[in-house]
């Protein structure tokens, strides 16, 4: 399917950036013979939803229905947690870090996001959220048990961040890597009179792009792939 391909997503703050690619830099340096694509800093992110390519009307309808859909939430914070890997069995093939306790607000954003795209008849996601900062994938599981194990068993400094918007970007593979554009930024507007209530129906940096330079708002399409 043609079009752009386009994730939703939460930044996450300069000191939590921070504590992640730390993270990523000590596991890097003590591992440096396994083959794992750790992503820059710039690049990460938790992943609401990822879409694939979609096209410019699409997008417009989206940015419209999910610019309603933040304006009914106040910002709130979340805190980094724990760190794992997918799958939890076998082989694991992507590390992360994970988000302590996650937020009843964040929980509810994210079914509401999920059923703007499911109405513009994206695929329904068939796993429970779960919130996380994806830091590397494993490119060879071969020797990749040992920086596994360690990325596991650090500790990951609990730090807070707000969250006060929601992100879409577009993702351009190239053979250096992906490259993210922000092509919208969604404020979570709402007065604490109108933050959305639990069980409410639903009613745009290697993440701006190469250059640093923001993607000006356009717009997307039908059935599509999923990715973490």
């Amino acid at each position: 399917m043609d079009g752009r391909r386009i994730f939703l997503a939460i930044d996450i703050s300069d000191a939590a950036r921070t504590v992640c690619s730390s993270h990523i830099d000590a596991l890097r340096t003590e591992f440096p013979q396994v083959r794992v694509g750790w992503e820059r800093p710039e690049k990460l992110h938790i992943t609401l939803k990822f879409l694939g390519p979609t096209s410019d009307e699409t997008l417009v309808e989206l940015d419209r229905r999910l610019t309603s859909v933040a304006a009914r939430y106040r910002a709130f914070r979340l805190k980094l947690g724990a760190s794992g890997s997918f799958p939890e069995k076998g082989k694991p093939r992507v590390l992360w870090i994970g988000i302590d306790e996650a937020t009843d607000d964040l929980r509810r954003l994210q079914n509401e996001v999920e059923q703007v795209c499911v109405s513009l008849d994206y695929e329904p996601e068939d796993k429970s959220f779960h919130p996380h900062i994806t830091i590397g994938r494993v490119r060879d599981p071969r020797d990749s048990l040992a920086v596994v194990e360690a990325h596991r068993a650090t500790p990951i400094e609990a730090v807070e961040f707000e969250v006060r918007s929601v992100a879409i970007y577009e993702s351009k593979l190239l053979p250096t890597g992906s490259v993210y554009s922000k092509i919208s930024m969604l404020s979570l507007t709402a007065s604490p009179a109108k933050q959305v209530s639990l069980g409410t129906p639903a009613d745009n940096c290697g993440m701006a792009d190469a250059t640093g330079t923001q993607a000006s708002p356009p717009a997307m399409s039908a059935k599509h792939e999923k990715r973490d």
